[in-house]
């Protein structure tokens, strides 16, 4: 079918026909071909043409699938170094530097925010911001506990789904969200996703860019991605950070104990002594660590000192007999097995 423009109408001495390229139900483009003389094509030429932009059709549509198969393999190429490089960090501060520069290679953003909520007192934390400021692409990290004041942000949390945000213009507010960054000017492209484990939400990141339509669905789904990938990472780093909390104050307890309290191996030698244990051998740690216990007993009591733990690491259940030191002093200790919960063995 031979499609002419109707502001060409009027010119006598022009012939113009346009075809449309097509791979089965898609529409790839347009073939437009012209000449200076009326009457230059006729149905031979136009059957010819036909025949072309069938192949045409074929070859751009490969075309396009090569391309968008680099993309993919790119795609999976960094979402793999980010999930590597973010398995070696046990830090935020690290972690956040890798997310930074993956997200750079996968989006076409001006910048980037990841806060974490923290469900207990409903309030987000900001664990990283990067924006342009005065020209200049910025680090920084925003404020902490603050309320959850965003209706929109608010229904992510609640719904666990992303959502693409494209502004006209600067003016058009949409939604009552809070500036960030550069407060002088708004994104008109937006990618908000949630960061959840196990079906529980401890964050959202949002990908912007101060450009008309610089996202699409696409974007999007790889974002979701990135946050899949992410998330198991924060919510290592967190828990990590949990028990290293927990275990400094374990510490902390134990050594400023009022008793003696120590750890010795499967084979009665210090592993770990707090001050009071120190005090009351009359030893400095550096004296103890390593060294059996029974050679600060006083030896009429070593057999039966021996017995017991003999007891304790055949049964795993705790005993308390009475114990006497090389300087004369009287104690009643306890021996308290511990064991590995899964193999069941002693350490």
């Amino acid at each position: 079918m031979i499609e002419v423009y109707p502001e060409l109408i009027n010119y006598n001495r022009f012939s113009f026909s346009a075809f449309p390229i097509v791979y089965g139900e898609k529409k790839l483009g347009v073939l437009n071909i012209s000449s200076d003389r009326s009457n230059k094509f006729d149905e031979s030429n136009l059957f010819i043409i036909k025949r072309l932009v069938q192949h045409l059709g074929v070859l751009l549509n490969n075309s396009k699938l090569y391309d968008e198969l680099l993309k993919k393999n790119k795609e999976l190429k960094v979402l793999n170094e980010l999930s590597a490089e973010l398995n070696k960090k046990m830090n935020l501060d690290e972690s956040s530097e890798i997310i930074t520069n993956k997200l750079s290679e996968l989006f076409e953003l001006d910048g980037f925010y990841i806060d974490l909520y923290n469900r207990d007192n409903d309030t987000l934390s900001n664990l990283i911001n990067v924006d342009i400021i005065d020209g200049k692409k910025t680090s920084y990290k925003g404020e902490q506990n603050r309320p959850i004041t965003s209706p929109f942000i608010r229904n992510i949390i609640n719904s666990k789904e992303p959502y693409l945000l494209l502004r006209e213009d600067e003016n058009d507010k949409i939604f009552s969200l809070s500036t960030f960054g550069d407060k002088s000017r708004r994104s008109l492209s937006l990618m908000y996703v949630p960061i959840y484990s196990e079906e529980e939400v401890f964050g959202i990141i949002c990908v912007h860019s101060y450009h008309k339509n610089a996202f699409n669905e696409d974007n999007l789904n790889l974002l979701v991605g990135v946050a899949n990938y992410i998330s198991i990472s924060i919510k290592n780093i967190l828990l990590y950070n949990t028990l290293s909390d927990s275990e400094k104050r374990y510490k902390t307890l134990i050594e400023n104990a009022p008793e003696a309290i120590y750890s010795v191996d499967k084979d009665g030698v210090f592993i770990a002594v707090n001050k009071k244990t120190c005090e009351f051998l009359n030893q400095e740690e550096s004296a103890l660590i390593n060294k059996p216990v029974l050679s600060f007993i006083d030896i009429n009591l070593r057999n039966s000192f021996i017995e017991s733990f003999k007891i304790v690491r055949e049964t795993k259940t705790p005993i308390t007999f009475d114990v006497k030191t090389l300087t004369d002093k009287y104690y009643q200790t306890t021996l308290m097995p511990i064991f590995e919960e899964v193999t069941n063995q002693l350490y």
